[in-house]
């Protein structure tokens, strides 16, 4: 089984200047933008340096958090308090592994971290190892990896995570789209974040391909959506085919946006806005006794192609019984389509 490669320390050593210091965020509230890695190496950094490594997620100082987040709208010219949230919960999810690096790297194999980590406390070693090596953290520990195993198909995204890799999109896809065809026709955006988080580079070749371990899921997303199309439910806006292959999202995460921003939260929704469109029908106005299915914009409004405009006749049909939602879509570029309709 393939496995990720390491990241080095974040030590935030390279030296920018003034203007340089400032970070975007997306409508999800992620970091964005050229400077959203050195953002999130100097936040890494200060989490680590902020919060005592021997006192649990749980027991948070928020105190200590408002400073730290003072501290990063100063330096990071950060205008709103909008991201605040996200980043607080990031804050916490990076906490939490850092002490899990710090088991499995040190308290497991009988180790002292100070060296790497020389900002770390050595007063409170001690009491952080008999935690660790507790009966009941061992018991909690044994569950969190069986559950962990599960998990074959491990992301490789870097610290920008899903943002990063969206605004890389227009790279990896047509190179992972040219080497496996099947990857052609895909349409669900988050479908294909995930298939991307999949990809590895071939030192040989320097181009990048999926993992081996990756291709029987990847495949089955693809079945899936055509599936879904087939059917109609594609455009229900119920589910999408990362759901009906992986199952339901868990509380606090959610797949292919982000480990710390639950499925309820993801603006806009989580499926497609497009999709929900044609659910709701928002875009047509039914009229179901007269019989006719009419654009809700005024026809015989100055500038409207429609046959009513060339002097044609409008078109009557029978009664509508069941509306069953589509999309028109057009060959946009080598790697998406356009939604170009949607009725």
């Amino acid at each position: 089984m393939s496995k990720r490669g390491k990241r080095g320390v974040a030590s935030f050593q390279k030296n920018y200047k003034e203007e340089d210091y400032k970070v975007e965020f997306d409508q999800n509230n992620r970091p964005v933008g050229a400077m959203s890695s050195p953002f999130m190496s100097w936040f890494g950094l200060k989490v680590r340096q902020t919060f005592p490594y021997h006192i649990d997620t749980k027991k948070f100082d928020t105190n200590r958090w408002e400073e730290l987040w003072l501290d990063a709208k100063r330096l990071w010219n950060i205008k709103t308090d909008r991201p605040k949230k996200f980043m607080l919960r990031k804050a916490k999810k990076l906490c939490t592994k850092f002490r899990s690096r710090l088991v499995i790297n040190y308290v497991n194999k009988g180790k002292r971290p100070f060296q790497k980590y020389a900002y770390l406390d050595p007063a409170h070693w001690d009491e952080f190892v008999q935690k660790k090596t507790s009966k009941e953290f061992l018991d909690i520990s044994e569950k969190a990896k069986a559950s962990a195993n599960v998990n074959t198909n491990f992301s490789r995204l870097g610290r920008t995570g899903y943002a990063g890799l969206d605004a890389k999109a227009d790279t990896i896809w047509p190179i992972l789209e040219a080497k496996y065809s099947y990857l052609k026709n895909i349409q669900d955006k988050r479908a294909k974040a995930w298939i991307m988080s999949q990809k590895i580079k071939n030192p040989e070749t320097n181009s990048y391909e999926l993992a081996p371990e990756s291709h029987e899921k990847v495949e089955r997303l693809v079945r899936t959506e055509r599936e879904m199309i087939a059917d109609g439910s594609y455009f229900t806006g119920k589910d999408d085919p990362i759901i009906r292959v992986m199952g339901r999202e868990h509380g606090g995460r959610t797949r292919a946006v982000s480990e710390v921003i639950g499925s309820t939260n993801v603006y806009g929704g989580l499926f497609n806005n497009g999709k929900k469109r044609a659910r709701n029908g928002d875009s047509l106005d039914v009229n179901e006794e007269r019989g006719s299915v009419s654009l809700v914009d005024n026809i015989s409004s100055p500038g409207f192609c429609g046959a009513s405009a060339f002097g044609g006749p409008t078109m009557s049909y029978p009664p509508i019984k069941k509306l069953t939602p589509c999309e028109l879509l057009f060959p946009f570029q080598l790697s998406d389509e356009l939604t170009v309709a949607i009725g």
